[in-house]
């Protein structure tokens, strides 16, 4: 595997339904080193306590909550705050495979 950190990054504005199933996608990733960080973007439902209550128990996953901004300003602050090599922008609901980010180094390099 590499040892190349990728950064998910996941705008949500009112995501609720389908969420935590994309963060877990994300999580369930065979790629390590991983970061998922989940910008809030002012949802009113329960996107932020879905992200914060899977963060609690995944130290790989950051949470980040700001006024609504657009989703375009989302990703620009999760990508703002990402550590990783790769960057890689995910829909709230949207899913990926275990393999996936495995993969996706050897076809960057």
């Amino acid at each position: 595997m590499s040892d190349s950190l990728i950064t998910v990054v996941i705008p949500v504005y009112n995501g609720e339904k389908y969420l935590e199933e994309t963060i877990r996608s994300s999580l369930a990733s065979l790629h390590r080193p991983l970061e998922v960080i989940v910008v809030n973007d002012g949802s009113t439902d329960s996107s932020l306590a879905i992200a914060d209550s899977l963060a609690v128990i995944h130290p790989e996953l950051k949470v980040i909550s700001q006024e609504n901004a657009g989703v375009s300003a989302a990703l620009n602050t999760g990508c703002s705050a990402a550590k990783g090599i790769y960057l890689f922008p995910l829909g709230a609901d949207d899913l990926i495979s275990e393999h996936y980010l495995a993969k996706l180094p050897k076809f960057l390099i």
